[in-house]
């Protein structure tokens, strides 16, 4: 018994020399994680029912030490609706555009480093914050610096095109088209003011071309949606004058590029069902007969009339005060009756056409409207004497028939003419 005493004495001390060996360690307190921070910031934003000012949000963000963290849980708890009171929402939605604004404003002095990026990001906050205002300001004012920041470099194009896609995004999200196609607007004249800046070579210039078309016709898709007749009017203006624009940057290209885009767009028009906004975008572009024509299919004869007669009327002063000895004397007078007969007005062409003394296209007219003998007489005035003769043979005329066939080389024929009316003569 006393040796197994001994035993266990010997290894109770044993145990102890171990326990004195391992010394307690202290529990180190765990960091929060990011989630369980923001968990218990959302709770003390709730804590009053009636919300909380700027400053007081400022207030409960001091824990987050850094401006990208403050910023984080605002976009965080921004992101989750009615987690927090209307008014607390918008005081968050300020904290984080101010913090965005100041990094902004830091770039200021730099026109190279124009900072989209944080204007565009403060406006979606205060869009998130139900501010729209605020975020409308921020992005009307953002494609208008572009032309001072923009140099030689391609890359730096790009970027800033992007940025403007961003900005029409929000404005298309804001309901807001008109800033919208403004933007577009904006964006169709850097690529101006770029090509006007520097010589581009092949891929540049396609990547210019593709921008445009793209830029072209999100302006208009928005505008017809919206039914802005004036500002697809207004875009069709200004890629006119872009691809006009001195130095000649799409070549050949450019009538064929407008007229694509134009009719690109009018083909959307009707689709949509919406001849007359077609129409409109053909007859601003100079396009008369694709205008009436779309009017026409639409059932609409008299809208079509319409456009003959507005371009007629445009175009008066200058093909009736022509000088006769001036080469297109003729052609100018022919197409501006022309215009005033397919808008149903042809007395005003034979008026033109007589008092211009151009017999073929009025006797054309009297023929159509079955004033053969005045249609006989202009023909043979214009040297049509054929014609001339085949309308006196059929009233009956085949004394001055014959003239005409004769005179017309048909001799063979003005004889047998001429030996018919003998035969009718001996006959009676």
């Amino acid at each position: 018994m006393a040796w197994g005493f001994g035993k266990s004495k010997k290894a109770a001390e044993k145990n102890e020399a171990k326990t004195e060996q391992k010394p307690v360690e202290e529990k180190k307190e765990v960091e929060p994680s990011e989630q369980e921070i923001y968990v218990r910031k959302i709770r003390e934003l709730r804590k009053t029912s009636k919300g909380l000012s700027e400053e007081e949000v400022l207030g409960h963000l001091r824990g987050l030490k850094t401006d990208d963290g403050k910023i984080k849980f605002v976009e965080y708890a921004l992101g989750r609706k009615n987690i927090v009171s209307p008014k607390t929402t918008e005081s968050l939605a300020k904290v984080g555009a101010n913090i965005y604004l100041k990094k902004a404003k830091a770039y200021s002095d730099d026109t190279s480093k124009f900072p989209y990026r944080e204007y565009e990001m403060a406006a979606e906050l205060y869009e998130k914050g139900k501010m729209p205002e605020k975020a409308i300001e921020i992005l009307k004012s953002l494609s208008k610096p572009i032309a001072e920041s923009l140099k030689s470099d391609f890359s730096k194009l790009a970027h800033q095109l992007k940025n403007l896609d961003n900005a029409t995004h929000l404005l298309k999200k804001l309901e807001q088209p008109e800033e919208a196609i403004s933007i577009y607007t904006d964006k169709v004249n850097l690529l101006g003011s770029f090509m006007k800046k520097r010589d581009l070579n092949y891929k540049e210039k396609n990547y210019i071309e593709r921008e445009l078309k793209e830029s072209f016709k999100n302006a208009l898709k928005l505008a017809r949606e919206t039914r802005q007749q004036e500002k697809v009017i207004g875009l069709v203006e200004t890629v006119d004058d872009l691809v006009s624009c001195p130095g000649d940057y799409f070549g050949s290209s450019a009538p064929v590029l407008i007229n694509n885009l134009i009719n690109e767009s009018a083909k959307q028009y009707i689709k949509e069902g919406q001849p007359k906004e077609a129409a409109a975008l053909f007859e601003y572009h100079g396009k008369v007969e694709e205008a009436a024509d779309v009017l026409s299919k639409a059932n609409m004869p008299d809208e079509a009339k319409e456009v003959y007669l507005r371009k007629a009327k445009n175009i008066a002063p200058k093909c009736l005060n022509l000088p006769k000895d001036n080469p297109n004397y003729s052609e100018y007078a022919v197409y501006l009756a022309e215009l005033y007969q397919k808008g149903g007005q042809e007395d005003t062409a034979l008026d033109i056409l007589e008092k211009k003394e151009i017999w073929h296209p009025a006797a054309k007219i009297y023929e159509k409207r079955g004033e053969l003998k005045k249609a006989a007489e202009l023909y043979e005035k214009s040297n049509f004497e054929l014609k001339a003769g085949e309308i006196y043979e059929a009233l009956g005329d085949l004394d001055k028939a014959a003239d005409m066939y004769e005179k017309g080389g048909k001799v063979m024929k003005s004889k047998r003419l001429r030996k018919s009316i003998d035969s009718s003569k001996k006959e009676k």
